[in-house]
């Protein structure tokens, strides 16, 4: 649901050309890379920017999960798809389909 209104937040007020969207598994997966993705889109160099370095900085993030406070690095953990019971996938599928499908994600099943 948080996802869901910073979308529409985002979508109704800042202009496209001013938006990217970064799913979690290519940041996981690819930091490095995710970052310098990030930093040519909007004109920053980057260069000397450790992957690291987020957390050496307050955040004042609006969206994400509990995470972004630790000291951890970023990496992908995919468990809960194996471990969610199935009642729970319902559920999560009910409430996540549009944005899924808008970000090009499967149900999950």
């Amino acid at each position: 649901i948080e996802n869901m209104i910073m979308t529409s937040v985002c979508e109704r007020y800042i202009s496209p050309q001013n938006l990217y969207t970064l799913q979690y598994e290519e940041l996981a997966q690819s930091p490095v890379r995710s970052l310098s993705a990030i930093g040519k889109k909007f004109g920053i160099n980057l260069d000397n920017y450790s992957i690291n370095q987020f957390r050496e900085y307050k955040n004042y993030g609006v969206s994400g999960n509990k995470s972004r406070w630790e000291d951890k690095t970023i990496c992908l953990d995919e468990k809960w798809k194996k471990q969610m019971p199935s009642k729970y996938v319902r559920l999560v599928n009910w409430c996540t389909q549009k944005l899924a499908t808008k970000y090009g994600y499967e149900v999950m099943g």
